[in-house]
């Protein structure tokens, strides 16, 4: 049993990390099969709410052929909006770094972490995302849920506080920056 005081010192260090708002674009819905192609992040204060630094970029997918139709009609990718991905060892090793240290955010935010530890794995890349995690999906049932929200979709919980939702063709920062539009109404 963890007495009152450490536990309590212990939140207000949990309390002093960075916030990262996360969104990934993926070739499918499997983590084992289908790859990243497009990471965005947005460290913000934990305190303040305010923007410290964002990350964004396009990753090499490596295995084209196993991607879903659906998902790369949803997120854009053509091989020429692609061209100046990085490699995805480049790709992991910058997450690791800018998410280290921190307390995760995103919606259904457990979808976009597993992708990065698959991705961690395949580059052989020791780095694990925190398990401190705030889910904006679970923030929105709690808060919204009884005031009338039939779905959790990113799109629905904007609507819904009168935030512009984020356009058809999804990107990586579009989404982390409706998630933190979110996350702010609702923290």
């Amino acid at each position: 049993m963890v007495p009152r005081l450490v536990e309590g010192v212990l939140l207000m260090m949990l309390m002093e990390k960075p916030i990262v708002v996360i969104d990934t674009e993926t070739m499918g819905l499997d983590p084992a099969k289908h790859e990243v192609i497009e990471f965005a992040g947005i460290k913000i204060d934990p305190v303040t709410l305010e923007v410290i630094d964002t990350l964004t970029f396009k990753v090499k997918p490596l295995h084209i052929e196993t991607a879903q139709s659906k998902a790369l009609e949803v997120n854009g990718y053509t091989p020429e909006a692609w061209a100046e991905a990085i490699d995805p060892l480049d790709a992991a090793q910058k997450i690791a770094k800018f998410c280290a240290y921190t307390v995760i955010v995103g919606h259904n935010v457990r979808f976009d972490i597993g992708f990065i530890h698959a991705l961690f794995d395949s580059q052989g890349v020791k780095a694990r995302i925190d398990y401190h995690v705030v889910d904006t999906v679970s923030l929105a049932y709690t808060k919204l849920a009884k005031q009338g929200l039939a779905s959790l979709s990113l799109a629905n919980v904007c609507k819904f506080l009168d935030i512009d939702p984020e356009d058809s063709v999804h990107r990586a920062m579009a989404g982390a920056e409706k998630c933190y539009e979110v996350y702010k109404k609702l923290a």
